[in-house]
């Protein structure tokens, strides 16, 4: 199943015991379903346009004005949600329900709007941050908060950014400078097969999302390495394909340019092309760490 607003009523649909939204024929209700329906439609599909503003520019080299009106409407779409969050912390009155997962969840999103997430949410949003950190301290999200967005859930204190101020003051002997380092290629280590794929696309090159996926069959490259690949690379997410095991075709394991992550939607359609090349069966299973 894909579209998270599906992925989503699909859950409440499966477990109603859980209470996931207000009960069906309620004002409550109606309402979620509004701010659901508009996270999908209206604030969703600009992440897209932030990281990825080259898909979208109307002619060469307008990449950096197209991100920019992005960047204005996703401000925007942030505070007309800002102004109906109705609880303390919760988009309802009622208490905690599904939608609030949503907003958290997409509120952390976007990797090509830092000054977003620094600054400009906790002044002119606090309300959506209340609830992100809210949801990121409830006992059940925790863990899995943590493995997504694992940066402390609240900045860090004003000593914390800055050493206190000291006075300016020339060496007693001036050093050389050090000398400049030629440029390296940033790649997978050598012997390492790899692949770049644009996954979610209908076959034009250079579209869908990018992804790195290395070959790493015998398990020779340590989870630090790994990340330090993924850093580098800067796509995303990067997956690396280890050695079977428990009767799967492979292991694999996924990183962003931060954390690895359990899983990921395009990560497991690009491993699942790679995986299933060398796989002489209709079917076929990958474990994720």
């Amino acid at each position: 199943l894909t579209e998270s607003a599906a992925i989503l009523l699909s859950l409440d649909e499966r477990h109603r015991e859980a209470a996931l939204l207000p009960p069906a024929g309620t004002p409550e209700r109606a309402q979620a379903l509004r701010w659901l329906l508009f996270i999908s439609s209206e604030i969703y599909p600009l992440i897209e346009v932030i990281d990825y503003p080259e898909r979208f520019e109307a002619s060469p080299g307008t990449a950096d004005a197209t991100r920019a009106l992005a960047k204005a409407k996703w401000r925007d779409r942030w505070l007309l949600l800002e102004r109906a969050i109705a609880g303390a912390p919760w988009l309802l009155s009622g208490g905690f329900c599904l939608v609030d997962l949503y907003i958290a969840v997409i509120s952390r999103w976007p990797s090509g709007d830092k000054e977003y997430r620094a600054e400009w949410l906790p002044t002119r949003a606090p309300r959506v941050e209340a609830l992100a950190r809210a949801v990121a301290e409830r006992t059940a999200c925790k863990a899995v908060w943590q493995g997504h967005f694992p940066s402390p859930s609240a900045p860090p204190a004003a000593s914390e950014l800055e050493p206190p101020a000291t006075r300016a003051s020339p060496p007693a002997a001036a050093s050389p400078p050090p000398a400049a380092s030629p440029a390296t290629r940033a790649s997978p280590p050598e012997g390492l097969p790899f692949h770049i794929l644009d996954v979610f696309t209908t076959g034009r090159p250079m579209s869908g999302n990018q992804l790195l996926v290395v070959e790493d069959r015998n398990d020779t490259l340590s989870t630090e390495a790994m990340q330090q690949i993924a850093a580098e690379i800067g796509f995303a997410e990067s997956a690396f394909v280890r050695s079977p095991t428990g009767g799967c075709a492979a292991t694999v394991r996924i990183f962003t340019t931060d954390a690895e992550v359990p899983q990921a939607g395009h990560p497991i359609i690009g491993l699942s092309e790679v995986v299933g090349s060398g796989v002489d069966a209709s079917e076929f299973a990958m474990m994720t760490n």
